[in-house]
């Protein structure tokens, strides 16, 4: 409700509003940073001001206890207990860390062997880790979540365990679900836009191949 609601809003601000549904495919290599300053509770598709994108805010896949611990289980051979994944968990997931492991393990083996598929096919159906999955149930039919900064840079906001196992085992490409969109990008998506879907024309080359303007010059090429 609250996303189709801002939706319609938006639509009336501005031109070039993403279906906040819609997925895009992203690099795996082009999210190298994750950002946790919007939080997931009032839908998809949100426009946002602000600084929540300043480098301050933003910290390195690679160096979150996903990705180290992932790593260090399956790439390296380590029992789960001496993984910072498991060190960093251990208090909350005491009673339930067999649920929890054997979860990680099946989602590793699946992208591993199957290669990544969206998760509402894939069914990654998570234990409920101290009623977060329980919480945090509407995001399950959903892909990762990112956010898209002012100078377009993608940042991971929800959706470690399944980017860090798409990294480590070289996915090329993710699903993705935008959770918001700095407002300055929106008018680069405006701008593209006005310039009939052709980011060069709008002064804007380097964004060409941006996946979040794929949607803008499908609509247009779609309307002449």
């Amino acid at each position: 409700m609250v996303t189709a609601a801002r939706y319609r809003a938006q639509r009336l601000r501005y031109d070039a509003v993403a279906d906040p549904y819609t997925v895009i495919h992203v690099e795996t290599n082009d999210i190298e940073q994750f950002n946790e300053e919007i939080g997931t509770n009032w839908g998809l598709g949100r426009i946002e001001s602000g600084h929540w994108d300043a480098a301050q805010n933003c910290r390195p896949i690679r160096s979150s206890t996903h990705y180290q611990g992932l790593k260090q289980r399956f790439e390296e051979g380590y029992d789960w207990k001496d993984t910072v994944y498991y060190q960093q968990r251990k208090h909350s997931i005491a009673n339930d860390d067999e649920n929890r492991l054997e979860y990680v393990e099946k989602l590793y083996e699946d992208i591993r062997t199957n290669g990544y598929r969206p998760n509402y096919e894939a069914v990654h159906d998570a234990p409920d880790f101290d009623g977060r999955q329980s919480r945090f149930r509407h995001l399950h039919s959903l892909e990762p979540l990112v956010l898209i900064a002012r100078d377009g840079e993608t940042y991971l906001a929800e959706g470690f365990h399944r980017l860090a196992i798409a990294k480590l085992v070289g996915v090329a490409e993710v699903p993705v679900n935008v959770l918001a969109r700095h407002e300055e990008w929106q008018h680069v998506r405006e701008a593209v836009r006005r310039h009939g879907g052709n980011a060069t024309a709008a002064g804007l080359g380097r964004y060409a191949d941006h996946p979040d303007l794929r949607d803008v010059t499908n609509e247009v090429e779609r309307s002449r």
